[in-house]
């Protein structure tokens, strides 16, 4: 990693541990267990307080029953807020935003093409037993030929639970109104190359003492685009993407204003693949209260995979 204005640093390490569990607990029945271990500061050259997590990030009981389009689902999970999907090492900026881990319960029904949920949530600002909020989630998604298309829209009540904004909202947590967000996603594939491009906001503002931006309440969101290739190189699956992400009044968050990134990865072997990527992360300008400068960033990264 290279600051603009200071000195590089360098680091190896764990980043990312997961192990899942699933089980079928009996006819229409199921249950999802997994655990993360997490560490965000690698190549930092000092270590960061609370970079290293460890804890269940989803512990479900799913009842589906036999031939029914519809589905319950209810514990610790990830609500159905965002897509995510990204062909990097790196998370994407609408990540980084919208990404939100509560006790929940969602309702869902499938089709051939479309999906439809309606969730809601707890939060540790609730003390009264009832829902902290709820949203809605639709998506459509079908293949043709040689090609296929997806989009999803999604609404929360409160985008003021997603995980960053938790931590910058802890102060005024008692006192805020709830925020609510939408979040939009289109994925379009043809063939060995793959378009995707996702949108997570709030809705409105802020008020100052929540998150302020340019001297008023702040109103985030980032957005991010990205296309990638994929053939097969030696037997082996190779591919390369290139993205370009954004975020608009999230300095408070620790964004950047813009990011660029290109990656290659290659499968060495079946269980195994390496990915570089180069990234570029570009302040907020001084006017607006960052620094205006750079920061690149090299990853290499070997994924195992069983």
């Amino acid at each position: 990693m290279r600051p603009e204005a200071d000195k590089s640093s360098s680091g190896v390490g764990i980043t990312e541990a997961i192990v899942g569990l699933a089980a079928d607990l009996s006819t229409g029945i199921s249950a999802d267990l997994q655990l993360l271990a997490e560490d965000t500061d690698i190549g930092a050259r000092e270590h960061i307080a609370g970079a290293e997590d460890y804890r269940i990030e989803v512990a479900t009981v799913t009842y589906w029953p036999v031939e029914a389009p519809c589905y319950i689902t209810a514990g610790r999970n990830f609500l159905p807020f965002g897509t995510f999907r990204t062909h990097m090492v790196s998370d994407p900026l609408t990540l980084e935003l919208g990404e939100t881990n509560e006790f929940a319960w969602e309702l869902g029904c499938l089709s051939k093409s479309w999906s439809l949920s309606a969730f809601g949530f707890n939060g540790d600002r609730d003390d009264s037993g009832g829902l902290a909020g709820h949203g809605a989630s639709m998506g459509y998604a079908t293949g043709f030929e040689h090609s296929w298309l997806s989009l999803r829209l999604a609404y929360t009540s409160d985008l003021g639970y997603s995980e960053n904004l938790l931590n910058q909202l802890a102060d005024a947590r008692e006192s805020r109104n709830n925020m609510p967000g939408w979040a939009a996603s289109a994925g379009w594939g043809t063939g060995p190359a793959t378009l995707i491009f996702e949108y997570v906001g709030a809705m409105k503002r802020f008020r100052p003492y929540e998150m302020k931006f340019a001297g008023q309440g702040a109103k985030p969101s980032s957005w991010m685009i990205e296309a990638a290739y994929h053939v097969a190189l030696a037997g082996r699956d190779t591919s390369v993407a290139l993205g370009y992400q954004g975020t608009e009044e999230s300095l408070a968050l620790m964004l950047p204003r813009r990011r660029t990134l290109v990656a290659l990865s290659k499968q060495v072997s079946d269980p195994v693949a390496v990915t570089l990527e180069l990234s570029g992360d570009c302040d907020y300008s001084v006017a607006d209260g960052g620094s205006g400068e750079w920061i690149t960033t090299v990853t290499v990264q070997a994924s195992l995979s069983f």
